[in-house]
């Protein structure tokens, strides 16, 4: 009967001691856990904030384009009246003013089918955007941002030519 009761209090210390190292594998398991957790939050978090960089860009190019677009309409509106007023008045260009606005009229239309071939680019760009981003895939969307925003680059530089070109046209026709 001794040994019996002498074999199970030995059972009864080895599993309790078992049990307390099983607890140290699992905290330790759970703090390996816990880093890879935390290191997955800090590059997450690193991610938004490059989106949010790429976003404010692209937000910024769009107020810029808005009013390079505004601008170029008001130029365009100014140049239409001059002409209106000189072929009211009768009075007729010479041979070197008319062919500065013809070159400068032709450049006028390459940009504007520059312009025109790049206006869908962003909106399909922004659907897949839409994907990545219920997707919760940061890289994507990051990347999104950053083609829209080399787009928009590549609309604003046109655009600025276009506001120069309009502008010489007008002092031709002062």
């Amino acid at each position: 009967m001794k040994k019996i009761i002498v074999t199970i209090c030995t059972l009864a210390v080895a599993l309790s001691m078992s049990v307390n190292a099983f607890a140290a594998v699992e905290d330790a398991s759970a703090g390996t856990k816990k880093a890879a957790l935390e290191q997955k939050k800090t590059e997450i978090t690193a991610f938004k904030e490059s989106v949010k960089e790429h976003r404010d860009i692209v937000k910024e190019n769009r107020e810029v384009n808005k009013s390079l677009a505004q601008g170029n309409a008001n130029l365009r509106k100014a140049l239409k009246e001059k002409l209106k007023a000189l072929k009211e008045s009768g009075v007729e260009l010479d041979a070197d003013t008319a062919a500065k606005l013809e070159a400068l009229n032709a450049e006028l239309k390459s940009l504007t089918t520059e312009l025109k071939n790049t206006k869908g680019d962003i909106k399909d760009i922004a659907v897949e955007k839409k994907e990545s981003i219920k997707a919760r895939d940061y890289e994507a969307m990051d990347a999104a941002f950053v083609e829209i925003g080399d787009i928009q680059a590549a609309r604003n530089a046109d655009m600025t030519r276009i506001n120069e070109i309009l502008k010489e046209m007008n002092t031709l026709l002062e």
